[in-house]
């Protein structure tokens, strides 16, 4: 009994003794300001001073393709930082870095550092609660973060930093925009296209978290902390198909390097929906690297004289009135043009009274002969539109069937920066060349736009590529994007004519002015445009290669369900609407990605394009010549070994370089023995490139491919011969 008493009276006594602590450690609290526990001064809590809020960061939103294949993402990368400063952490554990040589020769190789520069920053201001590690101390992958944190050095913190990454890196680069880290706003912030516009929608809302701690940092045992989650921006899914976007972006790449073109631009397209499938120009610029030229998208912000891709409209109008007769007739060829007692007139020379113009055809105003305006339409005779324009007296219905397509007023598509383009059409001139696309100038959305009532029974719709906007957390839609009727420019039954027409410009094999263009897997109907480009002062520019090379085309022909604008500015040869294999390899590639088909069946026999495809070239110096042929072969690349030797020597296009599978790859081999190739067939590119591989000059005459050379092919050749060699 005596013994249980004692027991009670221990446990009775330890009570007393916590409830004491207990009481003393609140009226220190309360009354000195000192937390016992910790030993912490504590007395400065009430005003804030050792109340913690740190940000929890909100995720930017997504972009995506159609397919939900990223396009653009956020990323974490770290800073790391050294606290050298003693502190402890909750188990008394050190929490600063407490062996500098130790921590030194573990993390220094992570940061390309040598150890002695590593502990030049630890010992350079030993007062210093932690110090950085300059530019190599910033900006570290996930994968290099990890691997420091799993060696445990004590003191070895990281600070995280939210980027932006782009994974395809150049991806319709203009209209996709980028988003960079902003001091001012802490956060990322879309600085041009999607990523400006639609900045609020992909900006999410930071949380943070609050709690009191220690002088250090360290939450205190026993306190609560205050959370607001972070709300994530939402993402957006465009029409964009990631794949058309490739081949787009890739056949337009390649046509700036084979024409040797100022610039280059494209539009894929669904026809009945005006969802963009494929957006690009270039030059462009990979979103990751910002090497920016120019920030002008082309597709949007650039107004350019159309040329023949006008035609169309002007016998839109006329069918449309009920004005035109394609079988009429005309002499082509030359147009002298009068004006006399205020109408257009048609004169037999420049000297008769009245005489303001002459218009020629283009070649060289030979025409052919007398023709009908279809025929004119099919040929692209500039000579045909005058005559429909002045016979009919087509002024004023033409200039308002051009207000009805939506012409020289901006689109009002999905981002910003839509130009209106502008008219010229006061003097008797200028109305008159406007029949062919000069002295007005439109952007490429424009053309994409009036286009769709030509292509799909006269209905007009406008083009988009925002097709939803939904909440990153349960993927509710926030906004949905939809296709937009505006309006009936023309009817049914003139926009059938008119395809018909159209479709003969491409199929017809012996003078549609573009079956360069034809495909074999479908039908398609379209118009080619080429436009002298306007100077400074508005005169033309004379030199050679000043134009524009266009093509608006649709497939299938019978009802089209995909279109194309394909531009080049300012090549240096001339041959854009016979040299057609890029602008093939593009659309073709769409066609069947897309499964598109007619009624009419490829012939067996048709001879099927390769699809190009990019790849980088590997370094093949010193490696077997017919192991680098067999490997450049199954990547779909032609190849052309130069020399006798048994191994690659050097090679063009250069180690690293991407290199399309269009272009030929050279190989030098060695040896005392060079052969002239077979260089019929060959592009002016895949000669220069020989050229500069080989130093034996080349001279040539024309434009297109090769088709002679005044040394056979076999013979020996060298530094002393020259090549003469002649394109068509």
């Amino acid at each position: 009994m005596k013994k249980s008493n004692r027991t009670i009276g221990v446990i009775f006594f330890a009570f007393v003794c916590v409830f004491i602590v207990l009481c003393l450690n609140v009226v220190c609290v309360s009354v000195l300001g000192v937390h016992v526990n910790s030993g912490e001064n504590i007395s400065n809590y009430s005003t804030g001073v050792n109340i913690y809020k740190k940000t929890l960061s909100a995720r930017r939103g997504y972009i995506y393709d159609r397919n939900k294949e990223i396009i653009a993402q956020d990323s974490s990368t770290y800073n790391i930082y050294a606290i050298i400063a003693e502190r402890l952490n909750n188990d008394k554990t050190p929490a600063y870095v407490v062996d500098y040589e130790a921590t030194a020769e573990a993390v220094a190789p992570y940061l390309n550092m040598t150890t002695e520069e590593f502990l030049s920053y630890l010992t350079a201001n030993p007062k210093a609660y932690q110090v950085e590690f300059g530019s190599r101390g910033r900006n570290l992958s996930q994968a290099t973060r990890d691997e420091i944190a799993a060696l445990n050095m004590p003191g070895i913190e990281f600070l995280e930093n939210s980027g932006r990454v782009y994974p395809n890196g150049t991806f319709a680069s203009h209209l996709i925009g980028f988003a960079q880290f902003d001091a001012a706003s802490n956060s990322i912030v879309g600085k041009t296209g999607i990523e400006s516009q639609y900045n609020k929608y992909l900006s999410g809302t930071d949380g943070y978290l609050e709690y009191q701690g220690t002088s250090d940092g360290l939450q205190l045992i026993g306190t609560d902390a205050k959370i607001v989650n972070a709300e994530n921006g939402y993402d957006i899914y465009l029409t964009l198909d990631a794949s058309i976007q490739k081949y787009l972006e890739n056949g337009l790449y390649e046509t700036l390097q084979t024409f040797e073109a100022e610039a280059a631009w494209g539009v894929i397209m669904e026809v009945k929906t005006g969802k963009i499938l494929g957006y690009a120009g270039y030059p462009s610029y990979d979103l990751n690297k910002k090497d920016i030229v120019s920030y002008m998208d082309a597709n949007l912000g650039n107004a350019f004289e159309p040329g023949s891709t006008m035609k169309p409209f002007l016998i839109a109008a006329a069918m449309d009135t009920g004005i035109y007769d394609g079988e009429e007739t005309l002499r082509s060829g030359l147009y002298h043009v009068g004006m006399v007692n205020g109408e257009f007139v048609r004169l037999s020379s420049k000297g008769q009274r009245g005489y303001i113009g002459t218009i020629q055809d283009f070649n060289s105003g030979k025409g052919w002969g007398e023709i009908t305006i279809n025929e004119g339409l099919i040929r692209s005779s500039n000579t045909a539109m005058v005559h429909l324009f002045i016979e009919e007296h087509m002024a004023s219905t033409y200039r308002d069937y051009l207000t009805k397509f939506g012409f020289f007023k901006p689109v009002d598509f999905d981002v910003d920066g839509s130009i209106s383009g502008n008219i010229n059409y006061t003097y008797g001139m200028e109305k008159i060349t406007s029949t062919f696309g000069q002295g007005l100038t439109v952007n490429t959305l424009q053309l994409l736009q009036a286009y769709t009532a030509l292509f799909n029974d006269g209905t007009m719709v406008k083009p988009y590529v925002i097709d939803t906007i939904r909440d990153s957390y349960d993927d509710s839609i926030i906004y949905q994007g939809e296709t937009t009727v505006l309006g009936q420019p023309i009817t049914e039954q003139t926009a059938d004519s008119l395809m018909q027409l159209l479709t003969e410009v491409i199929e017809n094999n012996e003078y549609g002015s573009g079956r360069f263009y034809k495909i074999p897997e479908v039908q398609m109907a379209g118009k080619t445009g080429t436009a002298e480009i306007a100077g400074g002062s508005g005169s033309y520019l004379e030199e050679k290669g000043q134009n524009l090379y266009s093509i608006m085309a649709a497939a299938p022909a019978n009802d089209p369900e995909v279109m194309i604008f394909y531009a080049v500015k300012e090549p240096k040869v001339s041959t854009v609407h016979t040299s057609t294999t890029i602008f093939k390899q593009i659309f073709r590639s769409t066609i069947m990605y897309l499964n598109i088909s007619d009624e009419e069946e490829v012939e067996e026999n048709t001879v099927i394009e390769a699809i190009f495809e990019e790849h980088k070239l590997d370094n093949y110096a010193n490696k077997d010549v017919d192991e680098v042929v067999n490997e450049l072969t199954e990547k779909g690349f032609k190849t052309l070994v130069v020399g006798n030797g048994s191994d690659v020597v050097s090679q063009y296009p250069l180690a690293s370089t991407k290199a399309f599978t269009s272009q030929t790859v050279f190989l030098y081999t060695g040896g005392d023995t060079v052969l002239m190739p077979d260089m019929k067939g060959w592009s002016r590119k895949d000669v220069l490139s020989f050229w500069s591989f080989t130093d034996i000059p080349v001279q040539s005459v024309g434009d297109g491919y090769v088709v002679e050379q005044n040394i056979e092919a076999g013979e020996s050749i060298g530094e002393n011969d020259t090549i003469y060699v002649v394109f068509e």
